[in-house]
């Protein structure tokens, strides 16, 4: 897994860490347009929000009386309950995809596509960790392995996209890697989908 099990607090700490390392808008020498900064500014504000773990908060749809016996009702609970935390971080993830394509597509600097791909990881670092989090609370094994192996797919698809942005900004302009960078974003976002559709799926059973 991308995480240890030591909890929300571990977590959180780690993507404040990674959001102020480089902070891009704090950096004078970079010199950004109003429109750019507003973006990052906007990003930052929507990649902050928490992943909550309070489920005795939360009110859910009633569940459906449905002859399957495959997820019980606290299961069900707790898919419905991080299935629309990854709903919104999800949405939280398009948008930093595509601001990330956006910069790519303008020919923008290593500088700024990296600051941009920070954001598209930390987005996807809550879903793994929602991944991570429910694997582990769910009662049935065959909920909680479903969710792990999407989760470790989604994992194992992020460090690509570390790694990819890394070469990228190492070798430009070279365009083969930025492609290559590109696509392991495309990549990461069509598997954060089907994750999302996946935990609404379960959830519904």
């Amino acid at each position: 897994m991308c995480f240890s099990p030591k909890g929300k607090e571990d977590f959180e700490r780690q993507q404040k860490e990674l959001l102020e390392k480089e902070n891009i808008i704090k950096q004078s020498q970079i010199q950004l347009g109003q429109e750019q900064i507003n973006q990052f500014m906007k990003l930052e504000q929507e990649v902050i929000k928490p992943v909550e773990n309070d489920i005795t908060q939360w009110i859910g749809s009633s569940p459906s009386h449905s002859s399957s016996t495959r997820v019980s009702p606290r299961d069900r609970q707790l898919l419905g309950f991080y299935s629309t935390q990854c709903e919104q971080h999800f949405s939280t993830l398009l948008s930093a995809v595509d601001a990330f394509f956006a910069g790519v597509r303008a020919g923008q600097p290593p500088r700024i596509f990296v600051a941009h791909s920070k954001f598209v990881i930390l987005s996807a670092h809550k879903l793994v960790f929602i991944g991570d989090t429910l694997s582990r609370q769910a009662s049935a094994p065959e909920v909680a392995n479903r969710v792990m192996n999407s989760s470790n797919v989604l994992c194992d698809l992020l460090k690509t996209v570390v790694a990819a942005t890394k070469t990228a900004a190492l070798n430009y302009p070279n365009t083969g890697a930025i492609q290559e960078m590109v696509d392991r974003v495309t990549d990461l976002s069509h598997h954060a989908q089907q994750f999302k559709e996946q935990l609404l799926q379960m959830a519904t059973l």
